[in-house]
């Protein structure tokens, strides 16, 4: 394995910390001012932040933005479902149970766009190590939840 596919899973593992971290927070900041109220305050936070990030680099093409396929302009609202469902169970499974089953769908889904090259992605072919790494997943995911 090289250098360089370390660095960038050690940033992986970065970004999957601050997912743990911004649920959690998340949740709290919901306790204060509501659920959906919430979710807007996160998303306009995002918003704001990329706002910035953008007038600094400033480098984009939004006029291609008409040639981007349909699904490709989803992201935001996917977000949305996604700070709500996980702010949703955390509070009524945990911090832990609640990463992992998400982290499970991602990797079940994820596995399935390899295969299927679905969502503009190339196709990798499913390998015997794949499906035990998700059957451990899930195995992992159904210990966390206490049901095992």
């Amino acid at each position: 394995m090289s250098l360089q596919v370390v660095l960038w899973a050690m940033l992986g593992f970065v970004g999957g910390s601050l997912v743990s971290v911004q649920i959690s927070a998340n949740t709290v900041l919901q306790r204060y001012i509501g659920f959906w109220d919430g979710i807007l305050f996160m998303n306009l936070m995002g918003a704001l932040t990329a706002i910035v990030i953008i007038a600094i680099e400033g480098k984009g093409n939004w006029s291609a933005l008409v040639e981007a396929p349909w699904y490709s302009l989803l992201g935001g609202v996917m977000g949305v479902f996604i700070v709500a469902i996980s702010t949703f169970i955390v509070p009524k499974i945990g911090v832990l149970a609640g990463i992992s089953v998400f982290l499970f769908g991602q990797m079940f889904t994820a596995t399935m766009i390899d295969t299927l090259g679905a969502v503009g992605q190339k196709t990798i072919p499913i390998s015997v190590e794949r499906v035990i790494g998700l059957i451990l997943l899930l195995v992992g995911s159904w210990m966390v939840l206490g049901r095992g």
